[in-house]
């Protein structure tokens, strides 16, 4: 499949013409095979394509996660709630991406307002996985991963909350990057969790993850926690060797047979490149906290985010005349507009915030949250990496989980830690293997010191070299 970085270097050479290939991505708009996007941005594409195609991207087709607001184009955060919202202004880093003459193609479908772990929440039809069409690609950023892996866009960006930019990209075989917080503007993206929310990007290969990466990142006034003096990401090489670990609690109980075989294996012939100084298995004893702070602290933020949806503020109105009472026309309108996931998290995070309970449950998650940062700091003094499967499971039947919501928090744990303690971590498939005559990929995930973004890069740069040879 066509790559970004083979796009840009054969648009310059004039080995392709930019023009030609966007009309051929845009003749996939009729098919959507996989619900990949919520609708397409050709009106949007047609208005650009010529004028971004001399930008440095050339008008690369990209999908955008609907819930980065672009202005004058419908962002329905995959919610009945926002089904007919045009925005009044774009997100700095979809901003950024026009700057640099990336063009939007598809408005990419997703868990409603990011909240779901399969891509079976969207309001408007659930994503399939591209690899089997009866499974689950995950979410949130289902439809970002699925486009990008069925090449109906070169790239896209999503954002990721607890993993949802790099399970995703695990499940669908592709790179999922999620960077530092703050180190890319949150400003115009629909927030679920403010503490714990950071835009990322889904691509094809490492490279184009970088290249995509720099464009969007940088300092941004309008976003309270954008980091300043940040450096471009290079392609080079380490400079010196690289400490890494793995932490035992994440092969002891609850993952699949097959995934903790072949990461053990593939970690054993790792240790033989001599960039690798040494890999060793450590213990970490905080792991069986994670899951329980982190559906504290989110459903807490996104319970007080989501809470102007109330059909006068924003979203979806109707005629307030026609109830008793204020109350009850919220209650109607929240009840009706928002799907059964979002509810479920709005009331966990009203009742952790409530009086009488805030102390108990949501207070102490902060403070256990600080202490599993202490932790993880103490790691990052002796090593460089923490490496580990990115997802205990291999994809699920779509509605394998229906009955059963413990079952996809669950899975989640092992990419949470990136997002409490906002370090930069990154998926890349490792290898496929068959399952009901299907062939699921399986996706091994690194996680780095906050601000080493770079570090990240250089480790994939190793482990990408070693799954092509495999």
């Amino acid at each position: 499949m066509l790559t970004l970085q083979s796009y840009i270097h054969w648009v310059q050479s004039g080995e392709i013409n930019a023009l030609e290939i966007i009309k051929k991505y845009q003749e996939k708009v009729g098919i959507n095979e996989l619900n990949a996007w919520v609708f397409s941005a050709e009106e949007y594409a047609n208005e650009h394509k010529e004028d971004f195609s001399s930008k440095a991207l050339h008008a690369a087709p990209i999908g955008i996660k609907d819930l980065i607001m672009t202005k004058d184009v419908k962002s329905t955060c995959g919610s009945k709630m926002l089904e007919n919202y045009i925005p009044e202004f774009s997100a700095t880093c979809f901003r950024k991406l026009e700057e640099a003459g990336g063009l939007m193609i598809w408005k990419n479908n997703m868990d409603e307002f990011a909240m779901g772990g399969s891509g079976e929440h969207s309001a408007f039809w659930p994503t399939l996985n591209p690899r089997d069409h009866a499974r689950v690609p995950w979410g949130s950023s289902s439809g970002s991963a699925a486009s990008v892996a069925n090449d109906e866009c070169l790239a896209s960006l999503g954002t990721d909350t607890w993993g949802s930019v790099r399970l995703p990209a695990a499940f669908c075989g592709i790179v999922g990057f999620k960077p530092t917080y703050g180190m890319v503007s949150r400003y115009g993206v629909q927030s679920m969790s403010n503490s714990l929310d950071q835009v990322g990007t889904l691509t094809k290969t490492v490279e184009d993850a970088r290249i995509l990466f720099n464009v969007i990142k940088g300092f941004d006034t309008m976003d309270m926690n954008s980091i300043e003096n940040q450096s471009p990401i290079t392609s080079d090489v380490a400079s010196k060797k690289l400490r890494v670990c793995s932490l035992n609690s994440f092969y002891e109980q609850g993952i699949d047979s097959q995934i903790k075989e072949k990461t053990e294996s593939y970690l054993e012939g790792l240790k033989s490149d001599s960039r690798i100084e040494s890999i060793d298995f450590i213990d970490f004893d905080l792991l069986q906290y994670l899951i329980a702070i982190y559906y504290i602290i989110m459903p807490a933020e996104a319970s007080t985010n989501l809470s102007r949806f109330d059909g006068i503020k924003h979203g979806l109105q109707e005629d307030t005349t026609q109830f008793d009472s204020l109350s009850d026309y919220y209650k109607d309108i929240r009840n009706k507009w928002f799907g059964e996931e979002v509810k479920r998290r709005l009331l966990i995070g009203s009742y952790v915030l409530s009086s009488g309970f805030a102390d108990q449950y949501y207070n102490k998650a902060l403070t256990v949250r600080d202490m599993i940062k202490g932790e993880f700091m103490k790691i990052f003094e002796k090593y460089d990496i923490i490496i580990w499967p990115t997802s205990p499971v291999r994809p699920w039947k779509i509605g394998g989980h229906s009955n059963d919501p413990l079952a996809d928090y669950l899975a989640d744990m092992y990419t949470v830690p990136a997002n409490l303690i906002w370090s930069p971590a990154m998926s890349l498939p490792m290898w496929f293997w068959e399952v009901e005559w299907e062939k699921l990929p399986l996706g091994i995930h690194i996680m780095a010191k906050p601000n080493n973004d770079q570090i990240i890069f250089q480790m994939w740069t190793i482990i990408e070299e070693h799954t092509n040879k495999s």
